[in-house]
């Protein structure tokens, strides 16, 4: 691994997502190859040199058809939120994986998802995959949007007032949900006003 490639890789690897490190992997490995090119063109060719540039093919290659998963887990999940007993259309709910007490690591991304007029909600992680993250999740439920003012990008307006008693969207909501391996279909939430 050259030194280009091992910086690149020791700054990707605290990021966890194994799409990153392979694509983090290739550009070290295209570089390598580039400046592989530019000693050639230059007239310079030592034994490093030809070592650095099979091993940026063979990086490059190895990247592109790597079969490595994902290093965090996700499950399909879906529910129903009520407020008051009435199905709560147009909320935005977010699931935010807990950290583990030892570790103080995420089990994975978190992951949100809106609901329709009947209330029912799926979720997909900030990476686009379906589902949440597996393990404990605290979930935050909130019903205001917003928008950015086209004259004022510095600000932004009120699309949708709130609905949910704020205890239920910051990141002390009492709303947990444990999402298993096999995922859930009723990961369903009870709001009240009172």
């Amino acid at each position: 691994m050259s030194t280009l490639e091992f910086r690149v890789a020791t700054v990707a690897r605290p990021c966890g997502n194994a799409c990153f490190w392979r694509v983090a992997h290739a550009l070290a490995s295209v570089a390598t190859i580039l400046i592989s090119c530019c000693d050639r063109a230059l007239g310079v060719e030592t034994r490093t040199r030809k070592a650095q540039r099979w091993t940026a093919i063979v990086l490059l290659l190895v990247s592109g058809c790597s079969t490595s998963t994902k290093p965090y887990r996700t499950a399909p999940v879906a529910g129903l939120i009520t407020l008051d007993g009435k199905p709560l259309a147009g909320a935005h709910v977010t699931f935010m994986p807990v950290p583990d007490a030892q570790s103080r690591n995420q089990s994975g991304p978190e992951a949100s998802g809106d609901t329709a007029e009947n209330g029912r909600y799926s979720l997909q992680t900030v990476f686009g995959d379906a589902g949440a993250s597996v393990g404990k999740n605290r979930v935050m439920i909130t019903t205001r949007k917003t928008e950015l003012d086209p004259t004022n990008p510095d600000r932004s307006k009120e699309v949708a007032k709130e609905r949910v008693p704020g205890k239920y969207f910051t990141d002390q909501s009492p709303l947990f949900c444990d999402v298993s391996s096999g995922g859930t279909k009723s990961a369903d939430f009870e709001l009240t006003t009172k």
